[in-house]
């Protein structure tokens, strides 16, 4: 069964709970943004559920005060700023990071780790971004730079918790929220005992 007629199948068993009252269930991961636009999955949920956008990608949430330490990185002589694709495109002050000539997109942290084993006299700093799943990612690039014996590698750490995040949505009775698409991607890292504290919520 490919993607489409499973999501096709799963919409069509919400429909046969008959539920008599609104549902609103917040997804919190960009996947599932991408998605549920993707296979119009809100047009084949009964009425009854709401599908609220959540928190998304960790780049979407990038506070403002990181984005001026990266500005203020890029400032730095004989350095190169490493970070994913994505977040060249924050704006901060009417620029992006993708703008400045000395900041590299990268695939991982371990090409992070490449790239500065190939400028051995340039200061290369990993912006370090995104919750639970990419955080060990990090952490091993860490560990490989120090084998490799590189002492100019260095981390700038924007990597955010979910749980924190969850805990303060639950927290806003305005929102009204009665379930959570929990990120099957942080599950796989933390185990699903992580999620415990939902119970009974």
């Amino acid at each position: 069964m490919n993607e489409a007629a499973w999501a096709q199948k799963f919409c069509q068993k919400i429909k046969e709970f008959n539920l008599k009252s609104p549902v609103r269930v917040m997804e919190v991961c960009g996947t599932h943004t991408m998605n549920i636009a993707r296979y119009a999955l809100r047009s084949l949920l009964p009425a009854e559920v709401k599908i609220i956008a959540g928190p998304g990608c960790p780049v979407c949430v990038t506070d403002p005060h990181d984005l001026a330490l990266a500005f203020a990185a890029i400032q730095i002589p004989h350095c190169i700023v490493a970070t994913f694709g994505d977040v060249l495109r924050l704006p901060f002050n009417g620029q992006t990071l993708g703008q400045a000539p000395n900041v590299v997109a990268v695939s991982s942290p371990a090409a992070a780790v490449t790239l500065d084993a190939q400028n051995p006299s340039q200061e290369v700093i990993f912006l370090g971004i995104g919750f639970e799943t990419t955080a060990p990612l990090t952490a091993a690039a860490v560990m490989q730079a120090q084998a490799m014996g590189l002492p100019n590698f260095s981390i700038l750490s924007w990597h955010k918790l979910i749980v924190p995040a969850l805990e303060f949505l639950l927290s806003q009775e305005a929102l009204k929220i009665d379930g959570f698409l929990l990120p099957g991607h942080v599950a796989a890292v933390t185990g699903s005992d992580y999620f415990a504290f939902l119970n009974g919520r």
